[in-house]
């Protein structure tokens, strides 16, 4: 087990345990299913693990388990309930903000938290006192001071790796050219919000449907920092009037996937033979689709559980869809290539 922090008159002995049979702690932080055989009051829990407060401790601040208690809660207040959120608010209410602890931050200090400050992004009440937004984040003092309302923001990672620096930065609209009514999430952006590309662009949002504000058509396209309340394409189009926003946002990306890759670096013409893999994906079925009308002559691959689909969808046939477990699908393009 591990100590955190220092017994003195302003932190009290925080104990991590897989035993609920603690007697050297003030507050117990514990994966067992027993609780405490002593006094004890239970203050949080997230999942199997257990916070405590142990023994006869004195405390001025209010245990709460529900949201309208916490509404008309001034200052400080222990959360008792499910939630990971919950349990960091505790503990940081429980040392008066004062404990080492470890976040989605990394290790560092937190400092005093007004739990039900409704300014802060740590614990947000409605005002209404209906629960609002409440996530894992770091809590400073100056968050109130900090944060700016803006009716035009974009998403931004401010450390990528760190989803808690996640944050909506605020824009100049008459800076862009479409307001933007759908963006899409795609993996790509995933991944540079983790910090698994190695990228000195860390724009997010790709593709996006809206409209037009100079001539209020709608339009659908690509853009950088898409996830935005407005945007300046790289390339847009009219939607059609058959399409709507939503739809229209995600056909940007995989079809002009599909024609670099198909038409302009393999250039492929009708006759020809091409093999896609995944076709059940958004690029494979995008494929699919435009290398019909171009046509050419398609093989592909799935898994077993997804033949009948590319079947009822595009009309193929068994020799032309192959197994994406598994290499077999080669002998399938070798017979029906002719070799």
């Amino acid at each position: 087990r591990d100590q955190l922090g220092r017994q003195d008159s302003q932190t009290r002995t925080i104990v991590l345990s897989d035993k609920s049979e603690v007697t050297s702690a003030d507050l117990l932080v514990t994966s067992d299913s027993r609780a405490p055989s002593g006094a004890h009051v239970l203050v949080a829990s997230w999942g199997s693990v257990r916070l405590y407060r142990v023994g006869s401790i004195e405390t001025t601040v209010p245990t709460i388990s529900n949201w309208q208690d916490a509404a008309r809660t001034q200052g400080h207040f222990v959360w008792k309930g499910a939630g990971s959120s919950g349990a960091v608010a505790s503990l940081q209410s429980e040392t008066m903000g004062l404990m080492r602890a470890m976040s989605y931050e990394g290790p560092g200090t937190f400092v005093r938290c007004d739990a039900l400050d409704k300014a802060m992004r740590h614990n947000y009440i409605l005002e209404n006192g209906k629960h609002g937004i409440w996530v894992d984040v770091l809590c400073n003092d100056d968050s109130r001071s900090s944060q700016v309302t803006s009716a035009s923001a974009r998403l931004e990672v401010a450390r990528p790796g760190n989803l808690s620096s996640l944050e909506w930065t605020a824009i100049n609209p008459a800076d862009h050219e479409v307001q933007v009514n759908v963006a899409t999430l795609n993996f790509r952006d995933v991944m540079r919000a983790m910090g698994k590309l190695k990228e000195e662009d860390l724009s997010l949002g790709l593709e996006f449907s809206g409209v037009n504000v100079a001539t209020n058509r709608r339009v659908f396209g690509v853009a950088k920092h898409a996830l935005s309340t407005q945007c300046t394409p790289m390339y847009s189009y009219p939607t059609p009037n058959h399409l709507t926003d939503e739809e229209a946002a995600t056909i940007p990306v995989v079809y002009l996937t599909v024609y670099y890759a198909l038409f302009q670096k393999a250039e492929l013409r009708a006759g020809q033979s091409v093999l896609i893999h995944a076709g059940t994906g958004g690029v494979g079925m995008a494929a699919i689709a435009v290398s019909q009308k171009r046509g050419l002559k398609i093989f592909t691959t799935c898994s077993a559980p997804k033949r009948d689909f590319l079947k009822e969808k595009f009309g193929l046939e068994d020799c032309q869809i192959g197994d994406s477990r598994s290499e077999s699908f080669i002998d399938m393009v070798l017979e029906g290539t002719g070799g």
